[in-house]
């Protein structure tokens, strides 16, 4: 069989065969995993929370936004200044738990 013909018949196959709900479901489970795991939950608590720290020592805070990640000032009062969007907060736990797990 030639090169081109086996390419052929692999990108038939690759249509074929309905890989993105397996990714999918894929995807959903190492989600949940990883909600579960006490060590990665760790990681990305510290990761925020030293970013929450360092901004609120640098006095910066997010003006105008309804809703995100406040942290308590240094001597333990209560703040209403959100450090942190609530998104972003996400994304850098994610990012945090993968690089604990990955290269």
């Amino acid at each position: 069989m030639s090169h081109e013909a086996r390419e052929r018949i692999e990108n038939l196959w690759d249509r074929a065969t309905p890989v993105a709900p397996l990714l999918d479901a894929y995807r959903a489970e190492v989600l949940r995993e990883a909600a579960e795991d006490p060590a990665l939950i760790e990681a990305a608590r510290r990761h925020v929370e030293d970013f929450l720290i360092e901004s609120r020592d640098d006095r910066v805070s997010i003006l105008g936004r309804g809703n995100g990640f406040c942290i308590a000032e240094r001597d333990g009062t209560p703040s209403s200044f959100i450090r942190l969007g609530t998104a972003e907060g996400i994304r850098m736990a994610l990012r945090r738990m993968a690089d604990e797990v990955g290269p």
